[in-house]
């Protein structure tokens, strides 16, 4: 079958983003969770904050080595296990470095970043770090490997005790605590609980549950084997990666960090500025529901990239791939904008956090634009030009800076927002352009009626009062035009895109 390729990469990209599906919906249910149980949204500005800064952090520690294992790894027989071991090597030295200077350093960077007294902070995720750096490489030695069912295995695994963990610190021992539930259970607090731990706990719970990981690895870290032959190769292709994954961190991340030193005092009246940062923060888990299709996407699409590069239709795939990711995120953006007040209202159960809900289509389309810019930005990987994709991020992180600079002082955290979308459609043209000349994949646009409809929709819903029958015809006829344009279900033809 022709497009065989696409069902077995949708099929993968199901499997490996359902288990960031479920985590991702997971961290949707706990939303309301903690802001029933943070005893006010400044808690949840703190946890947006420090989860930013351990994204850049968690660049560092794998040093875009994941990318440089698919690379080496799929070059020859027999090269799997000896870049494995390669790889883990250096991966080990990051981590237990990068680790043991923050743990030492643990109070001094808390008060740099204006948490005097929280070096627990800095200690958890030092360690958390460390655990995620040396279980990455096993893991995409899975999704290498195609062992889609024991990744999401896994996956789900650690999801389920990372729940069960909140739940047993922030709600049972906490009613324990007060008094408000299980009376005479007291004893079993006595010598370890901090009533005073909130964000705490959520850390805590993160680092144990991550911690689990590590039995299940077990063999393959055993059957590390010291040899430096590719090492030097492996680094210097994997710098690049390393740099540009940390530009590309910053057009996501540096909105958030700078948010609270940016932000003008009483912007919003009566608000510190980290309790607009924890609106932002709540009303940005929304939006993730776009980043968890391009991160199961990302999982199967990338070791199906680098083993497919060489085929003889290769191009006319990549371009099939686009143009189908396009018509799925472009239904997402839509479905999710214009049921915004009712999801919003679900999942944010304070009023607090409702007055946020604006800015949610723009990060919506702004996870659009990043999964349109990663389909595009594969052509400098193929062709060993990985320091083309740092320089297409510098560009990014000048916009982001700027942005938010000139528009959150102006316009709070929907400055910050409405940056996203520009950052990453700019992104995406520049490596559309950069590609044709040095990899050229003979992309075709139809799917871009898709999302301008899509846009059309959000825009008017957004004048429209919300009916839940009105909203879904748009949705209808969207499905409708996808199954009559694309030949789905009526015609047994082959279509072209």
């Amino acid at each position: 079958m022709k497009n065989s390729f696409l069902i077995k990469l949708a099929g993968q990209t199901i499997t490996y983003g359902f288990s960031s599906i479920v985590s991702r919906f997971v961290g949707f249910l706990l939303v309301p969770f903690y802001t029933y149980v943070f005893s006010s949204p400044e808690k949840f500005g703190v946890f947006t904050e420090i989860y930013a800064y351990t994204s850049f952090f968690n660049i560092l520690y794998t040093f875009g080595l994941e990318t440089a294992y698919f690379r080496f790894a799929t070059k020859g027989a027999g090269q799997e296990r000896i870049i494995f071991s390669q790889v883990m090597l250096v991966i080990i030295a990051i981590g237990v470095t990068l680790s043991t200077i923050l743990f030492v350093c643990a109070a001094d960077i808390a008060l740099f970043i204006q948490y005097p007294d929280k070096a627990i902070y800095v200690q958890f995720f030092a360690i958390i770090m460390l655990i995620d750096s040396l279980v990455s490489i096993p893991f995409a030695q899975l999704r290498l490997q195609g062992r889609a069912k024991k990744f999401a295995f896994l996956k789900l695994f650690n999801i389920g005790i990372t729940v069960f963990l909140n739940v047993f610190f922030l709600w049972f021992c906490k009613n324990i605590s007060e008094k408000k539930a299980f009376v005479g259970w007291e004893w079993l607090l006595s010598l370890w609980y901090q009533a005073d731990w909130e964000v705490e706990y959520v850390f805590l719970a993160n680092l144990l549950a991550n911690a689990l990981w590590i039995p299940f690895f077990y063999r393959q870290f055993i059957k590390i084997q010291i040899s430096g032959t590719a090492i030097a190769s492996l680094l210097g292709y994997s710098f690049p990666i390393a740099l540009m994954g940390l530009v590309g961190i910053a057009n996501e991340m540096l909105g958030r960090i700078l948010f609270k030193y940016i932000l003008p005092h009483n912007f919003y009246e009566s608000q510190t500025n980290l309790y607009a940062l924890g609106v932002f923060g709540a009303c940005y888990k929304i939006s993730m529901i776009m980043t968890i299709g391009i991160q199961g996407f990302r999982y199967a699409s990338e070791p199906f990239f680098f083993a497919h590069h060489q085929k003889q239709h290769s191009g006319a795939d990549y371009n099939k791939v686009m143009h189908w990711f396009i018509i799925v995120a472009s239904f997402l953006f839509m479905f999710m904008s214009v049921f915004l007040p009712f999801i919003g209202g679900i999942f944010l159960r304070k009023k607090e956090y409702l007055e946020g809900l604006v800015i949610v289509p723009f990060l919506l389309l702004a996870n659009l634009f990043l999964g349109i810019y990663y389909n595009l930005s594969f052509w400098y990987k193929l062709t060993d030009r990985t320091y083309f994709g740092f320089y297409i991020s510098l560009v990014g992180i000048v916009i982001t800076l700027l942005g938010n600079i000139l528009l959150v002082p102006v316009l709070g955290y929907l400055g910050s927002a409405v940056v996203m979308p520009l950052n990453y459609g700019i992104l995406s043209v520049i490596s559309y352009f950069l590609g044709q000349k040095y990899y050229r994949i003979p992309y075709t646009f139809g799917a871009f009626a898709y999302l301008l409809y899509a846009l059309v929709v959000v825009v008017l819903s957004s004048f429209i009062a919300f009916h839940w029958a009105f909203h879904s015809i748009w949705i209808c006829i969207y499905i409708f035009w996808v199954i009559k344009k694309e030949n789905l279900f009526f015609s047994n033809k082959q279509h072209t895109l």
